[in-house]
């Protein structure tokens, strides 16, 4: 509990203890100056029937036994007995004043704990969506590239599990653990591409976010992530060629016709003359070969691919290896 919790609680507790010793000291107290006196002026007058601890009686009590009682009543004055009513209205009073300060007390104490302590609010996650980070991708999820999850969250914060489901299997991704409030979560290529079952050219597959707080599950509608192709340039060195070919999780794709080029800058060593040199063009069964120019001095840093259809470009990913 801190500190300001124990502050917050302490109206009601002093509240509380405040009536059990009231209570308490009303129970066992042994009788004040008035029941003491008219218990003397029984003894007096010869009463026989009072009980042994009559001086422990407090005024209530002693009225209802001389009220009940006809010969004992008989044994005190009109007076005695009117005193020893006022005395036990005061006493009714100051009971009453006491009970409601102190149940005012134990109320407003927790009232107040209450106002400072609100219930907790459990977590909420709601318009859970799936983003492709790459602005290549124009708004086209794509499975070579990093998916960013996004939520809106209410209530609480707390520690929530995400993952990535396919929806035709099943299989899900690895888990991941985020604060509720950080509202995003990206997954790598690496992390959710297992799950997907469809590896062929030109097909999709089907996902759903699945979020876990502490008491509630939450679920995202289903997003299509489109297969990736990775067109890929290779410079071989020592045998001056460069192939090009178009790749699906890094295996060739048989019979598959396209057309990719790779620009690089270039000096000709015999004339001096810099030129822009262009590879490719029409690549048949999935992969060509091109010869470079041993006379002429490539500036590879420069080198970009660039790929002309027949797929959509937003889903192919060119890259080239041999800088």
């Amino acid at each position: 509990m801190t500190a300001l919790q124990f502050l917050a609680s302490l109206p009601a507790l002093l509240g509380f203890t405040g009536f059990v010793i009231y209570y308490f000291i009303q129970r066992n107290q042994s009788g004040d100056q008035v029941t003491l006196k008219i218990v003397d002026k029984l003894r007096v007058a010869g009463a026989d029937r009072l009980p042994p601890n009559v001086e422990k009686l407090d005024a209530t009590s002693l009225a209802k036994l001389i009220d009940g009682d006809t010969s004992l009543r008989g044994k005190i004055s009109d007076q005695d007995f009117q005193l020893l009513r006022d005395v036990l209205h005061q006493q009714s009073v100051a009971s009453l004043v006491v009970y409601g300060a102190s149940s005012l007390m134990f109320l407003g104490g927790i009232a107040f704990y209450v106002y400072l302590n609100p219930p907790a609010k459990p977590v909420k996650l709601s318009n859970i969506t799936v983003q492709d980070t790459n602005p290549a991708s124009h708004g086209v999820l794509v499975d070579l590239d990093n998916l960013k999850v996004a939520w809106s969250s209410d209530g609480d914060p707390e520690d929530v599990t995400i993952l990535v489901q396919e929806v035709a299997t099943g299989q899900k991704s690895l888990v991941k653990t985020v604060r509720s409030t950080d509202n995003e979560v990206v997954f790598s290529p690496t992390e959710y591409a297992p799950i997907l079952g469809n590896r062929q050219r030109g097909e999709t597959n089907s996902i759903r976010v699945v979020a876990q707080s502490k008491s509630s599950s939450f679920m995202s509608k289903p997003f299509d992530v489109s297969v990736g192709i990775t067109v890929m340039a290779v410079r071989f060195t020592n045998e001056h060629r460069i192939k090009i070919a178009a790749l699906i999780d890094g295996s060739m794709i048989d019979f598959y016709d396209f057309e990719a080029n790779l620009l690089v800058w270039g000096k000709n060593s015999k004339t001096g003359d810099s030129d822009l040199f262009k590879f490719g063009g029409r690549i048949e069964y999935g992969k060509n070969d091109f010869p470079t120019d041993p006379a002429v001095v490539y500036d590879w840093t420069t080198a970009k691919v660039g790929y002309l259809g027949p797929d959509p470009v937003n889903i192919v990913r060119a890259t080239f290896q041999g800088r």
